[in-house]
């Protein structure tokens, strides 16, 4: 016959065991799961952007102006081809919602080219295939040229927009032609296939800039029907309305109900708070 203090010691050995292997266990399955969704959670952790335009179009002006708050400055740090722009953000007074935002900017020539899957600094950023982790997408696209002088250096307010003193129209319709042929529908169905996933990408926003420089052409009188901001902000829509509703189609198609269209500047900062603004609301809306 066992003793009963023998059967209680050598129970009370099991249970010890048991709590051992299903401690062991748990820290096993948390590893792993940590391991394979280590991505997934850091989509939580910040809101991350993606801004896509075609070269020397305000992009760098408009994050800058976006991602800086007061005495908050954007941080930069840059991979093959990307920049990347980081920064803490706040909602605004009174708000103490505080997180962290990153944007980056493609900064390669050659949409066609775009691939973000293999090395890690890509990774890192926008998430595996399988899980992108991009909140929101930022089409940019501007209304005037950089032009520089014979010295190689860039012109001046004043010196481009005399530049439109006679056919203004013809330049902004050339300009207009050139974002036409960067931003095709393939290219924007390949940004989309990029960025998107259902749990993570919120809100995409398309940007017209340079609307400042817009409005003093319009003021000088050198294109004929635009003269008011009603008849100005028409005039700017209009043109990039092929652009507009090809990028409103792919919302549709992803299933992503936050779409805008906003006239900025990146150097007055013309609508650039608001348009951000909205960015970290709806991040700080459907964040975890």
């Amino acid at each position: 016959m066992i003793e009963p203090w023998i059967i209680t010691i050598g129970g009370g050995l099991i249970l010890l065991v048991l709590v051992a292997i299903l401690a062991k266990a748990r820290g096993l399955i948390v590893a792993f799961f940590k391991r394979n969704f280590r991505l997934s959670f850091r989509g939580a952790e910040k809101c991350r952007g993606l801004i896509f335009g075609l070269g020397r179009s305000g992009k760098t002006t408009i994050i800058k102006n976006g991602l800086t708050f007061g005495d908050t400055a954007a941080r930069e740090r840059s991979t093959q081809n990307f920049d990347i722009y980081e920064a803490q953000v706040t909602l605004g007074l009174g708000n103490s919602s505080k997180f962290p935002a990153s944007i980056a900017d493609y900064k390669g020539q050659q949409p066609s080219q775009l691939i973000v899957d293999g090395p890690a600094e890509f990774t890192e950023f926008f998430g595996r295939n399988n899980q992108r982790l991009i909140n929101s997408v930022i089409f940019v696209v501007d209304l005037f040229p950089e032009l520089r002088d014979i010295q190689g250096d860039a012109l001046q307010d004043d010196e481009i927009v005399a530049q439109y003193a006679s056919g203004a129209e013809q330049r902004i319709f050339d300009r207009v032609a050139d974002h036409k042929e960067y931003l095709t529908r393939f290219i924007i169905q390949m940004i989309f296939s990029l960025a998107f996933s259902k749990e993570h990408l919120f809100i995409v926003s398309f940007l017209i800039n340079k609307v400042d420089l817009l409005e003093r052409v319009v003021a000088n009188g050198y294109l004929a029907g635009v003269n008011d901001e009603k008849s100005l902000e028409e005039y700017a829509k209009n043109l990039f309305a092929p652009i507009s509703d090809e990028i409103e189609r792919a919302c549709q198609a992803n299933g992503v109900n936050n779409f805008s269209l906003h006239l900025v500047s990146g150097q007055k900062g013309t609508n650039i708070r608001s348009v951000f603004s909205e960015i970290f609301e709806v991040y700080n809306r459907r964040r975890p």
